[in-house]
């Protein structure tokens, strides 16, 4: 990990580098947060770092001359800088615990859990891929640079901070996000989609995190989820959402193998509003992408819609957007994707999300209750939405 004194250097190294200047200087950093004071809330857990490494997203004002003897300018950053452990190997393991989870066997051990494991180059991978390529790069922050050291443990990405943003970190209020700011996001998702479809993920993106035989073996632990769910946030998990996830999760040899067939691609895994927000001029951006693993499409747009939708959305809406999705990635990758096979992919992974993305939820929930570090507003009414999705479609 880096230390507060190193920053400086580690940043104009990655500068340089990113933005082809190699004289590039760094003069000074404004820099809220560059001891951690304004880094994650979860610093030192989420990924376990020490008290005096500089961990999480940091907002940093870079003052820079492009080379000796250049004017100065001001190059408005977010900082993310963390080491080899995901939240799985950190923060995950004592959330179960504390939760009363027992699984049963180590949760790195379960092949789902590749999702939360090992998640240090990923973003880093997924920006590098997406700025080499025009359609793409415009959906996210721009890429100002990194650094992946495995043998110092030490990970950076330097990217835009998008000024004026809108619908920024609405996770818990999304009335905001009405039909066409959710198309809007839906066409940067097709582009981002098409790049990799149907392709085989280069050998650092986790696979295999979702095919039915990997889910299939980790029925346990879905079941451990919703157990800990029913005892610990009975008004959310009520009898009849407890009932829908038990038949889920007795049933996944049923429902999910059709999926292995589908097409895949690079997907972000955690597409909601609080990763996702909109230039001033309406443009929609993506961000943090260190959960990015290969699987369908359709999983991006199950948890977009699940965090998106309120409780009681007219039906026609909800197709709509899912034709949109498939439209739009068939001609960004010019291809032609079933209608009723992108449908029945669809419906596949709403149940998934309810066994698996909301069970977390449901965790993460419980476990930030219980620690008296506040509750998670969103995890009522996406389990509501998600539900009803699957009650309806």
């Amino acid at each position: 990990m880096v230390r507060p004194a190193a920053l400086p250097a580690a940043i104009e190294d990655v500068l340089r580098d990113g933005l082809g200047l190699p004289e590039l200087e760094v003069r000074s950093m404004r820099a809220p947060g560059v001891r951690g004071e304004e880094a994650e809330p979860w610093r030192g857990d989420k990924y376990g770092g020490g008290d005096d490494d500089i961990e999480g997203v940091v907002p940093l004002d870079i003052v820079l001359a492009d080379a000796p003897g250049a004017a100065q300018r001001v190059l408005p950053v977010i900082l993310k800088a963390r080491h080899g452990a995901g939240v799985g190997e950190a923060l995950l393991p004592r959330w179960l615990d504390q939760v009363g989870v027992r699984l049963d066997r180590p949760l790195a051990e379960h092949p789902t859990a590749a999702e939360w494991l090992r998640t240090d180059a990923r973003e880093i991978d997924a920006y590098r891929r997406f700025a080499a390529h025009e359609t793409t790069r415009r959906w996210l922050p721009a890429f100002y640079g990194a650094r992946a050291d495995p043998a110092e443990d030490e990970y950076l990405l330097v990217i835009e901070r998008i000024e004026g943003a809108l619908l920024m970190d609405t996770g818990d209020d999304v009335s905001g996000w009405h039909p066409p700011m959710r198309w809007r996001i839906v066409e940067a998702l097709a582009d981002l989609h098409a790049v990799g479809l149907g392709q085989e993920p280069d050998p650092s993106w986790p696979a295999h995190v979702a095919d039915s035989a990997s889910v299939i073996a980790d029925a346990p632990l879905f079941q451990a989820l919703l157990d800990a769910g029913r005892r610990s946030l009975p008004r959310i998990v009520t009898p009849e959402v407890g009932a829908v996830a038990s038949r889920l999760i007795e049933t996944i040899d049923e429902w999910y193998p059709p999926k292995d067939a589908l097409p895949r691609t690079l997907v972000h895994d955690d597409c909601n509003p609080r990763n996702a927000c909109f230039r001033a001029d309406r443009t929609a951006v993506v961000y943090d992408w260190e959960l990015a693993l290969w699987d369908t499409p359709q999983r991006d747009l199950a948890e977009l819609l699940a965090f998106t939708l309120s409780p009681g959305f007219e039906q026609t809406s909800l197709w709509e957007i899912v034709e949109r999705h498939r439209r739009a990635l068939g001609r960004a990758a010019g291809v032609e994707l079933d209608p009723d096979a992108w449908r029945e992919g669809f419906r596949i992974q709403m149940r998934y999300q309810l066994i698996n993305r909301v069970a977390w939820q449901w965790l993460f929930a419980a476990a930030m209750g219980a620690s008296g570090t506040g509750s998670i507003a969103y995890v009522p009414r996406i389990t509501a939405v998600t539900t009803e999705i699957l009650r309806r479609t």
